[in-house]
């Protein structure tokens, strides 16, 4: 790649990133998604309206760029694994939503709040396409009954991993658990509870 490429990457990434943390301190003050102004965004992320309108048309289209980073970033952990490794240990892909979910603990509770069905419905596909299109495409074999069954185990993990840190995301007790935690207990639970319905 030139140094001509590798520098307008580099502006691009460095543009976005000035947005995102804008976007994380006005979800803070704002308290909603809804009552930020693209104005107030440029003003904070120190960039005018023309540069925002080269990434983005909206505010929405800066959660949906946020979503797809976080489904995109577990995609990449998946292809690590194959789907024998996973049938056996789910925890690499939990522990990395875990992760994603950290690194912006505002927006993520935002995400995960009445506000944000769009974002745990986003998160949940992602999740489940990423399980089940990896079982397909390595068992060619499958069958109906096991599809359904497959289906059926990948949505009842799914759901159970992103209800679970909705959940923490919006207990407001000052003494909850961590959420290393709650992490750790929806590893053990998928890992032993509910595991054989993705051996054949």
């Amino acid at each position: 790649m030139s140094d001509l490429k590798n520098a307008e990457n580099a502006r691009v990434a460095k543009t976005r990133d000035a947005i995102f943390r804008a976007f994380a301190q006005l979800v803070l003050e704002k308290e909603s998604l809804y009552n930020i102004s693209i104005t107030e965004l440029t003003q904070r992320a120190n960039i005018n309206r023309a540069t925002f309108y080269l990434h983005y048309k909206t505010i929405l289209d800066v959660v949906s760029d946020i979503e797809n980073n976080i489904a995109e970033e577990l995609e990449r952990t998946s292809k690590q694994y194959n789907i024998a490794q996973l049938r056996e240990d789910m925890s690499p892909l939990i522990e990395r939503m875990a992760e994603l979910l950290s690194i912006n603990p505002l927006i993520s509770k935002l995400f995960l709040s009445s506000e944000g069905t769009r974002f745990e419905m986003s998160l949940y596909e992602a999740f489940n396409e990423i399980i089940h299109e990896k079982e397909l495409e390595e068992t060619p074999t499958i069958d109906t009954i096991q599809d359904a069954q497959l289906r059926t185990a990948c949505s009842f993990i799914v759901s159970g991993v992103v209800s679970a840190y909705k959940e923490w995301f919006n207990d407001t007790n000052p003494n909850k658990a961590p959420m290393e935690t709650v992490t750790k207990t929806l590893c053990y639970i998928v890992n032993n509870g509910i595991k054989q319905f993705l051996i054949y």
